[in-house]
């Protein structure tokens, strides 16, 4: 069965577990955001993250139905794909920065940041 990891934005813990328990999500993480405590702009915003079976059209007809902004929804298989894709071309930059001499003036760190960009770039092509 496909899973959809999903972000949503609510005024209030409240709003973000009732849609929770409304889309049966699991692997629920909801984190209160709170500015300006004590002040007359005071506001509170929830940012919650989960993973549910709905489709992501079904997601967002709930969403609208109970007023909270869907952020993103995304396949868990494919994201999972493109951050093992991401972890391997960070390794391989920074296999061929530590397999060289360093470039004078410059840090490994910003030597592997430009070989990432360059592994990137080809992977792309």
């Amino acid at each position: 069965m496909v899973q959809y990891e999903f972000q949503i934005i609510t005024r209030t813990e409240a709003e973000s577990e009732q849609f929770m328990t409304a889309v049966g999500a699991e692997d629920v993480d909801i984190e209160v955001w709170i500015e300006d405590r004590d002040t007359p702009t005071h506001r509170e915003e929830c940012i919650a993250f989960a993973v549910t079976t709905l489709s992501p059209e079904e997601l967002e007809r709930r969403a609208s139905e109970l007023g909270v902004q869907l952020v993103y929804v995304e396949n868990v298989e494919e994201a999972d794909q493109k951050a093992d894709a991401l972890i391997q071309q960070v390794l391989q930059a920074s296999e061929i920065v530590y397999n060289r001499e360093p470039t004078t003036g410059k840090t490994r760190l910003s030597e592997m940041v430009e070989t990432y960009r360059q592994i990137s770039d080809e992977m792309e092509m």
